[in-house]
Parts: structure tokens; C-alpha cells; sequence
């Protein structure tokens, strides 16, 4: 395992071989890491990339959230501002790194099936906590897959997480592949084009997850998202 680092003048990034995983976002004028730093007291990672699969599914050959997120990745390619790994000729990930924003791309170069998400978690200062969504409604993550039976609606765009929040599991937004943003506090937009966006936390804990999701793939190979920062 090996970690590789972008940085300019605003953030330094980063990024390990084991899984491609974002390991550290740190605004270098404030002193003020942004990811969560994988305590396992909590959970003991800090954005794991889902692929192939997102979930669980029983009597799938494939563990849960998949295999990308425990193997290690080649680092194909590395300039002034960006990395990018490949895992196994099946999957390219590209971090670009650009003033205060990151932007991540996924390359799938392989005909499987597959589903593809990310995961990164974001410190909070404390709960309740506050999100921005433009979308309203939701599903629960259930048994390891999207209660797609049932749908809920938050009727606001401020959507507050409480300790009781993800006691079932995580939320999941519809987003129906039009352009949207969340805002966690004042310090993190993501912006994400993906089909859902989910969000989670172990119940109480000090960050929050902003997962941008990608199930209906088929034709589409190519997927990002970007994180801005303040």
C-alpha cells in the first residue's frame, strides 16, 4: 500500500493504492481536515469506492459494496494536479485537484455488470447537523438494498441530522440524473450528476457520509462528481 498526495497552495489531498481511497482532505491555510480520519471506534474507513456492486444482494458471488474498496489499485498516471489508478484493467479512477475543489471520475473499461458509488465520510461539528439538498424524496436502505417500495419526503431543502437519524440505516434521494448539489454546514458542497445520493453515519457519530450512486448503468461507462470546498 502506498499513498500518494496533490496538493496546491489551498488543500493537500490524500489518495491510498488500497482501494484508490481518499485518506485525507486538509485546507493547509485553516489547518482543517475535512475527511474523516477512520477511527474505528466510529468506523474505520474514509471513502470507500463501491463497485462492482452497491449493497448486498443474497447468493451474490460479490461481497457486500464489492471488492474495489479492498484491493489494490495500479497508479496509472500521475501530473501536477491529478492521479489516477487502475484496478485490474476493469476500472480507472481519476482525482483532479483544482484551487478548492476535487473532482473524481470513474472509468469503467470492462463489459461486467456492475453498480458503482462513492463514499466519502465529512467531519461535522456536531449534532444535529444541518444539509442542503435540492432533492426531497427518499427511500431507507433496508436489509442491504433500497426500500424501493416505500418512498418518503422531506417538503424542505434543509434537511437536519439528528442522532436518531440513520437508526434504521442509510437515506437514499432520487435524483432522476439531472445536476444537483448538497451543502453539509458551511464547509463541503458535493456536486453529483449520479441516479441517487445517500447518506449516512453510524448513529451519533461525528461525521456524515455523501454518497453519490450510480445503479441504472447500462450504456454508461463513464461517471463523476466534485467536492467543494471553504
Amino acid at each position: 500500500m502506498q499513498i500518494n498526495v496533490l496538493q496546491n497552495k489551498f488543500l493537500k489531498v490524500q489518495i491510498s493504492t488500497l482501494g484508490a481511497e481518499l485518506r485525507s482532505i486538509k485546507n493547509l491555510q485553516a489547518q482543517k481536515e475535512y475527511l474523516w480520519q477512520a477511527d474505528p471506534k466510529w468506523w474505520g474507513r474514509t471513502s470507500p469506492v463501491l463497485f462492482p456492486r452497491i449493497g448486498y444482494e443474497e447468493n451474490s458471488c460479490v461481497i457486500k459494496h464489492g471488492y474495489a474498496r479492498d484491493s489494490l489499485f495500479d497508479l496509472q498516471k500521475k501530473t501536477e494536479n491529478s492521479l489516477s489508478y487502475n484496478l485490474n484493467n476493469e476500472l480507472i479512477i481519476t482525482y483532479t485537484l483544482l484551487d478548492f475543489s476535487l473532482t473524481v471520475e470513474y472509468d469503467v473499461i470492462t463489459d461486467m455488470s456492475f453498480m458503482i458509488g462513492a463514499h466519502p465520510a465529512f467531519n461535522i461539528s456536531g449534532l444535529p447537523s444541518q444539509l442542503v439538498l435540492e432533492t426531497q424524496e427518499y427511500y431507507l436502505l433496508k436489509d442491504g438494498k433500497v426500500d424501493f417500495k416505500n418512498i418518503f419526503t422531506t417538503n424542505k431543502h434543509t434537511f437536519e441530522v439528528t442522532h436518531e437519524t440513520f437508526n434504521k440505516d442509510a437515506l437514499v434521494f432520487k435524483n432522476d440524473f439531472s445536476s444537483h448539489k448538497v451543502r453539509l454546514e458551511d464547509s463541503v458542497t458535493v456536486a453529483y450528476e449520479s441516479e441517487f445520493l445517500a447518506i449516512w453515519a453510524p448513529p451519533g457519530a461525528p461525521f456524515i457520509c455523501i454518497e453519490p450512486w450510480w445503479f441504472t448503468t447500462t450504456g454508461l461507462k463513464e461517471f463523476q462528481f466534485s467536492i467543494h470546498f471553504s
